[in-house]
């Protein structure tokens, strides 16, 4: 077995030597012949410097867009930019304070928006305080303190030189007649002197004007005037917050701010924004269509 193991590697040893053998002589063979050298030469480059050597391309010129062409171009693009919608700057502006502060700006503008419409706030201040007092005077009229007035005379009846009064004295005597005088402790009915001591009905204080006045003002300011002052103050809390929406002013936390300075602060940068991206987007569209039907003539080349 050591022996047949010998024979084969003496075989292999020899196939090798015959294959060296040959290819020295194939090489020998084609050094005389054209274009062998340069075979072997790409044989022996390297698989990654082949790889790496760059391929030559050319690039073919661009035709020149004649001149009336572009002529034409730009005359068919003002004509359509002219004709195109127009970015609207009212709805965007009415879109963003309704989006951002819950309201139209449709409820208090007629047309367009002029902002120089809101009123200050001193004089929001002055119609918050007018409209106020008018709800007041309406509820609290002149007519109706009259009314209280009559029934505080009534309540407290005052008498002088001339009216007709009835008195009923101590002993149940009833005296009806004109007054005519009226002295400290006495008066006189129809020539009847009355002690005023001896008066059981009225209470001889309606001889005496000054405490009568004072009291039928206190009944009026019991009945009437007290009510009036919180009444015109509920009233300017109510109108506050609804005069000042229908006026174009807005509630941030505890602070009322003009849509005026809102809308110049906020809005206007976001509604130039948006015009011009709106603009830019329209040109865009426009200068592709205008291409599009200049190749369609045949004006253009189609590859451009």
């Amino acid at each position: 077995m050591f022996c047949r193991g010998v024979r084969q590697r003496s075989e292999r040893m020899r196939g090798g030597v015959n294959r060296v053998l040959a290819i020295i002589a194939v090489a020998v063979l084609c050094a005389g012949l054209p274009g062998c050298s340069k075979f072997f030469k790409k044989k022996a480059k390297p698989a990654k410097e082949a790889a790496e050597t760059p391929v030559e391309t050319k690039t073919p010129p661009k035709r020149e867009i004649p001149t009336k062409v572009k002529e034409l171009a730009k005359r068919r693009f003002e004509a359509a930019l002219a004709k195109a919608k127009k970015f609207d700057r009212k709805a965007a502006t009415r879109k963003l304070v309704l989006d951002k502060y819950n309201f139209d700006l449709d409820e208090i503008f007629e047309g367009d928006y002029d902002l120089e419409q809101i009123k200050s706030k001193k004089a929001m201040e002055a119609l918050i305080l007018t409209e106020s007092r008018k709800i007041t005077e309406k509820q609290y009229s002149k007519e109706a303190r009259a009314k209280i007035l009559a029934k505080a005379e009534k309540a407290h009846p005052y008498y002088q030189l001339g009216d007709i009064i009835e008195v009923t004295t101590r002993r149940k005597e009833v005296i009806k007649g004109e007054l005519q005088a009226i002295h400290d402790d006495v008066i006189l009915i129809r020539g009847k002197r009355i002690l005023t001591a001896d008066m059981e009905a009225p209470n001889p204080v309606v001889f005496n004007k000054g405490v009568i006045m004072r009291r039928r003002r206190k009944y009026i300011e019991t009945n009437f005037d007290r009510y009036k002052e919180p009444f015109f103050r509920k009233a300017q809390a109510r109108l506050k917050p609804k005069l000042y929406h229908e006026h174009g002013w807005v509630k941030l936390g505890k602070d009322w701010v003009s849509l005026n300075t809102l809308i110049s602060a906020e809005i206007i940068p976001e509604v130039d924004r948006a015009e011009k991206k709106y603009d830019q987007k329209l040109k865009k569209k426009l200068q592709m269509r205008i291409i599009r039907h200049l190749k369609k003539e045949g004006l253009m080349p189609k590859d451009e």
